[in-house]
């Protein structure tokens, strides 16, 4: 293999493109490049299995193969992320759950959901959004189009907010701001990001909100 591999890599670096990943090949002495744990190095023309090894597409990986062949793996930049998440609470406050749906240029879909047992309806939304553009960061798009049910997200993120940093975060009526913290948060990663903020009408038989309303209630009766 090692022969095969001189001969289609002469240079020290070539790059190719396959399953919306950039794979990028080079030459390094096995001596100075240590693999991550947990994964085990595979040899040239078996690029799917790698891709397979590193589902989330989500991190630069380096490994050295067992031909000493170095090889990283970066995400291609996708044109739209479009976003679906929900939030919700048995109780308000008591057990809540909160999900996201996530697919970017049809190329690479994701889901997720979790849960927390004592909580509140608004924070579940907000934490929802917050997952998900924590997602987002790593995969590097043109745009994110967030779609979520909830005015308390929509209008908070994008008129609210500017009022409650002015005001030292407290309301109109001099209150302090609840959930801070979540604001703070998802304020900072709004920042970073090329977001789109879009409400939608919950349980009116938009997929995406269906599925997020679906996982949402999952992950609220597996702590009941």
């Amino acid at each position: 293999m090692s022969g095969l591999l001189a001969q289609a890599y002469p240079e020290s670096a070539t790059s190719r493109i396959t399953n919306s990943c950039s794979v990028s090949f080079c030459r390094f002495p096995a001596s100075t490049v240590a693999g991550p744990q947990g994964l085990v190095p595979l040899s040239l023309g078996m690029d799917n299995l790698i891709l397979r090894s590193c589902p989330t597409f989500c991190q630069e990986l380096a490994w050295l193969t067992t031909t000493g062949l170095y090889i990283t793996i970066r995400p291609m930049m996708y044109n739209q992320i479009e976003i679906y998440t929900d939030g919700g609470c048995l109780g308000n406050p008591g057990p809540g759950g909160w999900a996201y749906v996530l697919k970017a240029d049809g190329a690479f879909e994701k889901e997720s959901s979790g849960s927390e047992r004592d909580t509140t309806n608004n924070r579940m939304e907000l934490t929802a959004v917050i997952e998900a553009l924590k997602a987002c960061r790593p995969l590097g798009a043109k745009a994110i189009v967030i779609n979520t049910d909830s005015q308390y997200v929509k209008n908070g993120i994008t008129s609210w907010i500017k009022k409650w940093k002015v005001n030292g975060w407290r309301t109109a009526a001099k209150d302090p701001v609840k959930n801070k913290e979540y604001w703070v948060e998802l304020d900072r990663l709004n920042a970073s990001l090329p977001v789109q903020w879009n409400w939608v009408k919950g349980h009116a038989g938009i997929e995406g909100n269906e599925r997020c309303d679906q996982l949402v209630r999952q992950a609220m009766d597996a702590l009941v």
